[in-house]
């Protein structure tokens, strides 16, 4: 179990993996209204719905600083408040299977220990 302080994250819509590291890492390296180079934090948080349709998201923490970041055509921009997740590490490639497998097991874990996830968990990965 992990807690995040509150940050600003840049987030993208995408269909494939490599469109939102593409997205991203425009936007970090300065393709944004103020030509601004920043450096995102670890890990990446990729949202993707259980249901298997619907949008998936890719969301890079940029800042810890309360101030907005730079606007961008493509990428939004938000102040993320404070989170405490649980992280399970799996030892294989980030598959439908794979996450729905793995997420099954975290939860068990979850409930082991009497914990369970957020209202809303079921709807969404978050990987």
């Amino acid at each position: 179990v992990r807690r995040y302080p509150a940050v600003s994250v840049a987030e993208v819509a995408y269909d494939v993996r490599p469109e939102g590291y593409d997205m991203l890492g425009s936007y970090t390296g300065g393709f944004n209204e103020n030509d601004a180079k920043m450096t995102p934090f670890l890990p990446s948080i990729i949202t993707v719905p259980r249901s298997g349709g619907g949008a998936k998201t890719m969301t890079w923490p940029v800042s810890l600083a309360e101030d907005d970041l730079p606007g961008s055509r493509v990428v939004k921009t938000r102040r993320a408040r404070e989170l405490t997740v649980a992280c399970l590490v799996f030892p294989q490639a980030a598959t439908e299977d794979a996450v729905q497998y793995w997420a099954r097991e975290l939860e068990k874990k979850l409930a082991a220990d009497g914990l369970s996830g957020a209202p809303g968990h079921e709807t969404n990965y978050v990987v």
